[in-house]
């Protein structure tokens, strides 16, 4: 198993599309990117990662 295998395009556009509406959602203005204030994970790579999940399991 490769860790960092990439879920296919539409998943991954699925996926951000479920975390840009989470209320679990933030964004670190250091970095200007998304993340996750429950994991602590940049959302546009966490959403990427075939064998990735939410920790709130909504995708």
């Amino acid at each position: 198993m490769n860790p960092l295998a990439q879920a296919p395009p539409v998943e991954a556009a699925q996926r951000l599309a479920v975390c840009r509406t989470c209320s679990e959602r933030g964004f670190a203005p250091v970095i200007k990117s998304e993340i996750c204030k429950k994991c602590g994970c940049f959302l546009i790579a966490k959403t990427k990662l075939l064998d990735s999940h939410c920790p709130l399991n909504k995708w």
